[in-house]
């Protein structure tokens, strides 16, 4: 009974770790500058990781922003760029109400 308890914890295990990978955010530092604007572009909005302890909400134009933001260029970190465009940032737009 022993090792079936062993089997059915490892079972678990992987189970509880194949599901939070599932659940990971694309790491900008880990793809190229086309990689990560690409993936904003096919996804339209998309939160992505910009660091080890960042992320950022990145999309393609203001139809994915509330009435009351506006686009902002944004950009990241890649593999092969510093400073990589990828989209854009929803901004709150000065004087207005945000409800």
């Amino acid at each position: 009974m022993p090792r079936l308890r062993k089997c059915a914890f490892a079972i678990a295990a992987l189970t509880l770790l194949a599901a939070s990978v599932s659940h990971a955010r694309p790491f900008t530092p880990s793809m190229t500058c086309g990689e990560a604007a690409n993936t904003v572009s096919v996804n339209g909005a998309i939160v992505m990781d910009t660091g080890p302890h960042t992320y950022d909400r990145f999309v393609v134009s203001r139809a994915y922003c509330t009435p009351h933001e506006r686009t902002k260029a944004a950009f990241a970190y890649t593999l092969n760029n510093p400073a990589c465009q990828v989209g854009y940032t929803c901004e709150h737009l000065e004087g207005r109400s945000k409800h």
